[in-house]
């Protein structure tokens, strides 16, 4: 082989392992995003109830890891929606001038001894979170060179807290129907939550997992008056 062309090869295997490592570093278009364990979009935990930002919440609003329903859904769950399991999630985009519009929640579900799983499911959270520093605030000493207008996003804070359907009619109808196949309750069912959103650059984002557990209770019973018989609730 002459020297020219053993040159020739030598410098097109330099730009193949160029643009091989660029790949594989994610720099790709459309990418999910360089977001390793939620620095740039984080799913902070669950919470119990919806607030408008993640400091200074309502009193009826605190942080959980923890929700008990029994395993049989009905109208008399207490529920807002009945037969689903509702809790609240908190979101917080950290892009400095970018604000993160959240699409949809990604749920696992997991119960520890049991031959058969619950389906998993996506959610749809429709949710717009500010930047983490807006537009045109110097005041951190950030250069954003951000395109949106000093105005943009105006009063949209870069937290929030919002509801979602944790267990849905149809996963709460999965478990009534393979009751036969899973552990006697009481059992516990981890729910492992992702959230996906865009932002206004166009680049799209997955949070870091967060798992919360639902304790699975059994039915509760409640005999008539003057007899013996019961009903299940």
């Amino acid at each position: 082989m002459n020297s020219t062309l053993r040159r020739a090869l030598e410098i097109t295997m330099i730009l193949f392992l160029g643009v091989a490592g660029l790949v594989s570093c994610g720099g790709g278009v459309g990418s999910s995003g360089n977001n390793n364990q939620g620095v740039v979009f984080t799913l902070l935990g669950f919470y119990s109830g919806a607030a408008l930002g993640c400091l200074d919440l309502p009193e009826d609003v605190s942080g959980i890891t923890a929700i008990s329903v029994p395993v049989s859904s009905s109208s008399s769950d207490g529920l807002a929606f009945p037969g689903e399991v509702v809790a609240a999630v908190g979101l917080q985009n950290n892009l400095d001038s970018q604000a993160l519009s959240v699409d949809r929640l990604n749920l696992e579900y997991f119960i520890p001894g049991s031959s058969v799983q619950p389906p998993s499911t996506i959610q749809p959270l429709p949710l717009m979170l500010g930047p983490s520093v807006p537009a045109g605030d110097t005041s951190t000493g950030n250069d954003s060179n951000s395109s949106l207008p000093n105005s943009a996003f105006l009063g949209i804070g870069s937290c929030a807290i919002a509801e979602f359907r944790l267990i849905p009619a149809q996963i709460r109808s999965w478990i009534s129907l393979n009751r036969n196949s899973l552990p006697e309750a009481p059992f516990d069912l981890f729910v492992t939550v992702t959230a996906e959103g865009e932002s206004t650059s166009g680049q799209r984002y997955t949070t870091n997992d967060e798992t919360i557990v639902v304790d699975i209770t059994p039915d509760v019973s409640i005999a008539y008056a003057g007899g013996n018989a019961t009903n299940v609730v």
